[in-house]
């Protein structure tokens, strides 16, 4: 195996899920399995300074497995709902604003193709009908999977 004794010491930045896997645990919990003994310190130390309140803990030693911590999932408060709901919201507006971008774009060079007389009118008015219902759609969409979400943070 890799020597990982010394990994901690220059701080490199890893995904905890790409050494070990988490497991959700019911509603309120998560399991972390460690791919190395070397790696639970760190994970659980990573787990703790994390920006969520969490209290990672080792398994019991009678789970007998050393490689698992267990995470319990504090419950929602008003005000982690209202931050998820919000950060919801900010990307369905970033996700609102890249559809018309695009169709922004796509008129751009329907305007291009018809000034250079590249494409015949009716051909560019079905093209550009054709867009907008696509546009439509984006929009449409974009606003229903936000709303959803948003409505679920509600609960």
């Amino acid at each position: 195996g890799s020597n990982t004794s010394g990994a901690s010491a220059h701080k490199e930045k890893t995904r905890i899920g790409d050494i070990s896997s988490v497991v959700p645990k019911g509603g309120r919990s998560m399991q972390v399995f460690c791919s190395e003994e070397a790696h639970v310190k760190p994970i659980t130390a990573a787990i703790q300074a994390s920006q969520y309140s969490l209290t990672p803990q080792p398994a019991a030693p009678n789970d007998g497995n050393p490689l698992l911590i267990l995470v319990p999932v504090p419950p929602v408060t008003a005000e982690t709902r209202v931050q998820a709901q919000a950060e919801a919201k900010k990307v369905m507006e970033k996700a609102a604003l890249e559809v018309r971008t695009a169709r922004g774009e796509a008129q751009k060079q329907f305007r291009r193709m018809e000034l250079g007389k590249l494409v015949v009118q009716d051909e560019l008015r079905k093209a550009h009908k054709g867009m907008e219902e696509v546009a439509r759609k984006g929009q449409d969409e974009v606003k229903r999977v936000g709303d959803a979400a948003v409505k679920a943070l509600e609960r």
